[in-house]
């Protein structure tokens, strides 16, 4: 069994200080049957949605699910209940792997891949082509209404062998997917690649686009990169009609729009930005990371004009001039910040003596959060090492988050909090922000201590976990003027005014709003005087809470919003 601990034991901590763990909640079932947490996201309203895999039986709170083998699951959690509100299930008899979920108001797209014969989602059958039990990508959309979600179709990915979809993303009707194949050919509906290896055991990278048309789906286009070696794609991120993507590569040249890309030895990272023109997309610009190690490619976010990368390296000779560093250890959490053009800006890292990884990546404001593992004995995350404690010391992984903070030219780590483990697999999969609340999940094994809260899952049992932090806004010693700006009506509808403070000169400030996952939805730039109330136009922006950031002479406040 999961025990279950979900209720606030702890007032969250000022800035510079790692938050405590507040709460933990999982998937509980019987010793043997296993599950894990892939991919999360929230809402405007501060839900919680995720999707993983469980073998046998699975618990969740008062829903329970059954499977042969590994099945898919789809859940909502509600912070505000304590509790799964709903979760679905697509089915087949081999093992299947959800990896990723997005949102679009009220669909839900989720991706992944198969190795059963057929898998259903609700009413939908997908048949795969592979051979040898490999797998088929997939990609389906789920409606929510009247308290639960309906699957409302499924598309694949086919191939000859191994098909793999690892990030997800959305702009209105625009579906985009992003990972990679292998063996002599892929298919992505009427779209045809071939492996340009002979070799069909090396991978081949993709971004995909399909067209939503309500109850079915289709593939508009497809950029397919094909080198000698492995190239997969492990992360996507969307703004109107671009597409950001992130290529970890093997092969010593890799062909990337109309230019040839060489390797610096081991494997490099490239960034992408695509821009979709409907039917199509071009090569915008590709921007090479990477040193003579291993580096690896793992999550992407975007927040205004900046673009965040994550991952690992074990080289970290990357283009970032003075930040640059080497690796403490044989991989480290790689963190990196470039701008929308592609210009890399900061890089940050964190590890010890083994290996670590950053699997997800999140951004709130100026605070970038990642999650993933640590293998060493200690950890170093800016001034906070971490240490593994568990029964598995010397062997195994423990799982962490940590907080970056972006000042702009530089970046670092603020803070990093782990789970104590006793089992050798734990791991951080996602991670996502509403607010103030830092929700991580992914798997545990046998007995994990997170703060002050233990949780079993019975046995040697790996189970899947949602955890949160309460991480405070960061405070300063002085009290800035901004911090003293009021906001009404609050909540509002169509617009909200700012009362400003007294103002000693004229001020350039500029106003940021965002959602609960750290989009800019809504900025404007203004000189302040005395007497000025600027005013900010909420008109098409949906129902939840928002924050807005202020930032002027270097200073920032950010202050809570409500529309509805």
């Amino acid at each position: 069994m999961f025990t279950v601990v979900w209720a606030l034991v702890a007032e969250p901590k000022a800035w510079a200080q790692a938050p405590d763990w507040q709460a933990v909640a999982g998937i509980s079932g019987p010793v043997g049957n296993g599950s894990q947490i892939k991919a999360a996201t929230t809402d405007a309203s501060g839900n919680v949605y995720m999707v993983g895999t469980f073998a046998g039986k699975a618990g969740f709170g008062s829903i329970t699910l059954t499977s042969e083998r590994n099945s898919i699951f789809v859940a909502k959690w509600s912070p505000a209940a304590g509790r799964f509100l709903w979760v679905q299930q697509a089915q087949g008899f081999l093992d299947n792997e959800a990896t990723a979920i997005t949102l679009n108001g009220n669909d839900i797209y989720i991706a992944g891949q198969f190795a059963s014969s057929t898998i259903t989602f609700g009413s939908i059958v997908l048949s795969s082509t592979s051979v040898d039990y490999t797998t088929d990508g997939f990609v389906a959309k789920l409606t929510e209404q009247g308290g639960t979600a309906r699957f409302v179709w499924a598309e694949r990915i086919g191939g000859t062998r191994g098909q793999y979809i690892t990030a997800v993303a959305c702009v209105g009707s625009s579906v985009y997917v992003a990972g990679h194949t292998n063996g002599d050919k892929a298919q992505f509906g009427a779209f045809t690649f071939r492996n340009a290896s002979s070799d069909t055991y090396t991978t081949d990278a993709f971004v995909a686009k399909l067209t939503d048309a309500g109850t079915t789906a289709s593939f508009t286009w497809v950029q397919y990169l094909s080198g000698s070696d492995f190239d997969q794609a492990d992360a996507l991120v969307t703004e109107g009609n671009s597409v950001y993507f992130a290529v970890t590569s093997s092969s010593p040249t890799l062909a990337i729009g109309n230019k040839v890309f060489s390797s610096a030895g081991g494997s490099d990272v490239f960034v992408v930005r695509l821009t979709d023109t409907g039917t199509t997309s071009n090569v915008s610009w590709t921007q090479q990371l990477g040193g003579t190690g291993v580096d690896r490619a793992r999550a992407l976010a975007l927040s205004g004009a900046n673009l965040y990368l994550a991952g690992s390296s074990s080289s970290f000779q990357l283009p970032f001039g003075s930040s640059s560093s080497s690796p403490a250890g044989s991989y480290d959490v790689m963190v990196a910040k470039l701008t929308q053009a592609g210009a890399p800006v900061w890089i940050a890292r964190g590890g010890g003596a083994g290996e670590e990884s950053a699997y997800a990546l999140a951004v709130s404001g100026s605070n970038v959060y990642v999650a993933g593992y640590l293998a060493s004995t200690t950890a170093r995350f800016g001034t906070t090492s971490l240490a593994r404690t568990g029964a598995h010391s010397s062997m195994g992984t423990e799982l962490f988050v940590a907080r970056l903070t972006d000042a702009g030219a530089t970046g670092d780590f603020t803070w990093a909090r782990k789970a104590d483990g006793s089992g050798s697999s734990n791991y951080a999969y996602a991670v996502a922000v509403s607010g103030a609340n830092v929700y991580v999940a992914g798997q545990i094994e046998a007995f994990n201590t997170f703060g002050s809260l233990p949780v079993s899952t019975g046995g040697g049992t790996r189970r899947g976990f949602l955890a949160l932090l309460a991480d405070a806004t960061p405070t300063t010693d002085t009290k800035t003027l901004l911090s003293e700006v009021s906001l009404y009506p609050n909540p509002a509808r169509t617009s909200v005014t700012m009362q400003l403070p007294l103002i000693p000169k004229a001020t350039p400030v500029v106003f940021k709003l965002l959602n609960t996952v750290g989009q800019v939805v809504r900025t404007r730039a203004l000189t302040l005087t005395n007497g000025l109330r600027p005013e900010l136009h909420l008109a098409g922006l949906a129902a939840g809470h928002y924050t807005l950031l202020l930032e002027a002479d270097g200073q920032w406040a950010a202050h809570s919003l409500i529309v509805y």
